[in-house]
C-alpha cells in the first residue's frame, strides 16, 4: 500500500478552489448590499400626492361587483362577467332618421333646383355606409356636392349620384345634388327622387317629390322682333292706314319703343 504524499506548499498557501470561493462570496456579499440600497433609496421617495377624484364608471351597475364575482365558481363564466358588458349597454348604429328632400315643392319646366340627402348616425358606433340616387328621367343633373368626414367614392355616372365612406357615431354626412327640370314635362306631373341607403345593419330608401307647374307663355315670345339679342316689352303699336279697299296699296305698321334707336318701322300689303 503507497503511503501518502506529504503537501508540498507552502505554509499558508490557499489552493485556487479556495480563492475561486471567496471571490464568488466577495461578489454575492457586493450584489446584496447593493440591492438592499437601492431599494431603501425606493422606498425613501415620498409618496406623491393623491390624484383628482375619479367618478364612477357609468356601467358600474351592469356589471358584477367584486362580492359577487368572488362567489362565482372559477370558470370561463366569471371571466365573462368580470371583462365584458351586456349588449344593451351601447346604442348600435341607427341611420334611420336619414331624410331626403327638395328645395322647392313645385318647379316649371326648365327650373333649376337640388335635392338635400342627410344621414344622421343617432348610435354609438360608426357605420359603413354606402348612398345611390339615380334620378329621374325628368330630371337633368348639373353638379353635386359631398359634404362628409371621409368618402371613399363620391361620383355622378351613368344618371347614378353614388356615395360611400363611413358616418361617425352622432355625425352627420350632407350630399347635394343640383338639378334642372327638362322642358316639355307635362304639367302636374309628380317627379319622384328615390335614393337607397344600405349599410352592414339597415337597408332602406328615402324619397322626395315636386310638382311640376304649367308653363306659362310670355308675352316676349309672341314679338316678330328681337333688338340686339334681347325681346323688349311690348309697347303701344300705330297702325296707319288709307282709306278702306281703296287704293292705298300698303299699312304701315309702326312699333313705338322706349328707345328712338330702338324703333322699328315695317310695310305690308293690305289686303284687296
Amino acid at each position: 500500500m503507497r503511503a501518502k504524499q506529504p503537501d508540498a506548499r507552502p505554509p499558508g498557501r490557499r489552493s485556487w478552489r479556495g480563492h475561486f470561493l471567496i471571490a464568488a462570496l466577495t461578489l454575492l456579499c457586493v450584489l446584496g448590499v447593493t440591492r438592499l440600497s437601492t431599494a431603501a433609496q425606493i422606498d425613501a421617495k415620498p409618496t406623491p400626492p393623491a390624484g383628482d377624484a375619479q367618478w364612477p364608471s357609468p356601467y358600474a351597475d351592469l356589471v358584477p361587483s367584486d362580492l359577487e364575482l368572488q362567489a362565482m365558481p372559477p370558470g370561463i363564466e366569471r371571466y365573462l362577467a368580470a371583462h365584458t358588458l351586456p349588449a344593451d349597454a351601447f346604442m348600435p348604429a341607427d341611420l334611420t332618421t336619414s331624410s331626403l328632400t327638395a328645395s322647392q315643392a313645385s318647379v316649371r319646366p326648365g327650373g333649376a333646383f337640388e335635392y338635400t340627402l342627410t344621414i344622421r348616425n343617432t348610435g354609438e358606433f360608426d357605420m359603413p355606409t354606402e348612398v345611390t340616387n339615380p334620378l329621374p328621367d325628368e330630371l337633368n343633373y348639373l353638379d353635386s356636392e359631398c359634404d362628409a368626414p371621409l368618402s371613399d367614392a363620391c361620383e355622378f355616372a351613368g344618371g347614378v349620384l353614388t356615395w360611400r365612406g363611413p358616418v361617425p357615431e352622432g355625425r352627420t354626412v350632407t350630399l347635394t345634388v343640383f338639378v334642372q327640370l327638362k322642358n316639355g314635362v307635362a304639367g302636374d306631373t309628380e317627379v319622384v327622387n328615390t335614393a337607397h341607403i344600405e349599410s352592414a345593419e339597415q337597408s332602406f330608401d328615402r324619397s322626395a317629390t315636386i310638382t311640376v307647374e304649367e308653363a306659362l307663355s310670355s308675352p316676349k315670345q309672341l314679338l316678330p322682333l328681337t333688338i340686339f339679342g334681347l325681346l323688349p316689352d311690348p309697347g303701344p303699336v300705330t297702325l296707319h292706314a288709307g282709306q278702306p279697299n281703296g287704293q292705298n296699296a300698303w299699312i304701315c305698321l309702326l312699333y313705338t319703343s322706349p328707345s328712338p334707336r330702338d324703333r322699328t318701322r315695317s310695310r305690308m300689303p293690305s289686303s284687296a
